[in-house]
């Protein structure tokens, strides 16, 4: 992988994601980051954490000095971040971390035929997830590059449809860890340590990565955890006629439009 630790590189919200991209980019030695966020005290601790980092609450002084943005800003608030950036983003690499906001939208708001932009779909821990990313017909090669350097080799170029559906996945897996939580503080009241419980959830959930990873799919693991007849298979029965699966994936899906009519 190409390193452009010369590169500087401005992250315009510096919130939860912003943070993780920060962090994703802080650990491969990279030091030239200007990252923005209206909170002062929050730029103090980013300050604090990450040294050597430049922080202002001026984005467009990051729009200035960086040759590559990273816009981690909410869908609601991005066009109107583009549209105070318009006069200074020519030439830019600008990456859009803004779900359901698809890139020739973002194109008509920035305004600026010069810049170049891709669209990023990541999980909140960046530098441990696959993130999946389009880029408009201008981006080159060293663009595509960029994008693996900030996050992670494993990142997959991909038609612009598919991105919704690595919001999905997000969604999906995102909501597990609180459906857990909720189980481990059961286990508690019933005498059992959070560090044991959560033990054996860890190693659970990392077994059935491993088969993923492995190549079995989500029917032949239900079938080797829940035999026909076990509480697993009949737990999973009600679910699907309860509609749960589906009823996720309808949520997502408005949530995502919800976001791209904003």
């Amino acid at each position: 992988m190409v390193v452009f630790l010369d590169k500087t590189i401005g992250v315009v919200g510096a919130g939860s994601i912003g943070e993780e991209v920060i962090s994703a980019l802080y650990e491969k030695g990279h030091r030239n980051i200007i990252a923005t966020r209206r909170d002062s005290d929050a730029l103090q601790r980013l300050s604090k954490i990450y040294k050597g980092i430049t922080t202002t609450s001026d984005n467009l002084h990051a729009v200035r000095n960086a040759e590559v943005l990273v816009l981690a800003v909410k869908p609601k608030s991005i066009n109107d971040v583009l549209q105070e950036m318009t006069l200074l983003l020519d030439k830019k690499l600008v990456l859009s971390l803004a779900a359901a906001k698809p890139i020739a939208s973002l194109e008509q708001a920035a305004n600026n035929k010069s810049m170049r932009i891709g669209r990023v779909m990541t999980g909140i821990y960046v530098a441990e997830q696959t993130a999946m990313y389009a880029m408009s017909e201008s981006c080159t090669c060293e663009d595509r590059e960029i994008v693996k350097y900030i996050f992670g080799k494993c990142a997959m170029e991909r038609e612009e449809a598919l991105l919704a559906h690595r919001t999905w996945i997000a969604c999906a897996t995102g909501l597990l860890p609180n459906a857990i939580e909720e189980e481990i503080a059961e286990l508690e009241k019933l005498g059992m340590s959070s560090e044991d419980a959560r033990q054996i959830y860890a190693r659970d959930l990392e077994a059935i990565a491993k088969r993923f990873r492995e190549g079995l799919t989500g029917k032949q693991i239900l079938n080797a955890v829940g035999a026909p007849g076990s509480f697993t298979r009949g737990l999973t029965e009600h679910l699907e006629r309860e509609r749960y699966y589906s009823l996720l994936r309808e949520c997502v899906t408005k949530t995502v439009n919800a976001c791209s009519e904003k």
